[in-house]
């Protein structure tokens, strides 16, 4: 049996991710940090169909210096899944210097080193890492200049772990669109961004986990970022 940690397994899109994974045979690692009635609550769901397919474990992404002590209870792994990650703005005329560092630990630095602290037992599968990115990666958005260099480091780190990794750990990503609206966006906003994308409609989480087990099926694809977002890029 396969395994797979999945960082923000919990809630939104990395609890479908969780769940597509469990479906398709993985036993779970979900971690989470406060999210823990959620993760235990989907652990629990997922035990009833499958006893003891998945486990959680708890540490906060941004405490960098600690990634490696959290992992060592990973007995072995097939898959990685960097999918937490923090959004909102940071306007440059009052900028947070805490919110920028935030938002680089756990959408770039945590990915990177949570990679090489398991990179040895990833290797010894011949795994995968999968990061989430994102279009703003490409296409900045106003007011989020930190969360979009967080986003673009990852599609960098994406690439260079692929080939630092290779041949014996494949590395991907998946960069979606609007999939799921940030819980403080409003109608507005919604309408503003779809009249941007070419297929007209919000994406689905099934989208992004269809494009997950594509890519860990995929065994001759590595150092590619799968882009999930209706055309946006294009517009």
């Amino acid at each position: 049996m396969k395994t797979a940690l999945i960082t923000g397994g919990a809630r939104r899109i990395g609890a479908e991710i969780t769940k597509t994974l469990h479906k398709n045979n993985f036993n779970v690692i979900i971690h989470c940090y406060q999210s823990i009635e959620s993760a235990k609550e989907l652990a629990e769901d997922l035990n009833k169909i499958r006893d003891n397919s998945a486990s959680i474990i708890q540490f906060d992404l941004k405490d960098i210096h600690s990634i490696s002590q959290h992992v060592e209870e990973v007995q072995s792994l097939d898959v990685l899944v960097n999918n937490a990650s923090i959004f909102y703005p940071t306007p440059i005329d009052s900028i947070n210097t805490q919110a920028v560092l935030d938002l680089m630990q756990v959408n770039c630095f945590a990915p990177y080193f949570l990679s090489i602290a398991l990179k040895d037992k990833l290797t010894q599968k011949k795994g995968q890492i999968i990061n989430l990115v994102d279009i703003y990666s490409h296409k900045p958005i106003k007011d989020y200049s930190a969360y979009s260099m967080s986003k673009s480091a990852l599609a960098m780190l994406t690439k260079s772990l692929a080939l630092d990794l290779a041949p014996h750990v494949r590395v991907c990503g998946v960069s979606p669109g609007a999939i799921l609206w940030p819980s403080q966006s409003t109608e507005k906003e919604h309408t503003k961004i779809l009249d941007k994308v070419p297929l007209k409609a919000k994406g689905d989480p099934k989208n992004i986990t269809e494009s997950v087990i594509f890519l860990i099926n995929s065994s001759y694809i590595t150092g590619e970022i799968l882009t999930v977002d209706g055309g946006r890029l294009i517009a």
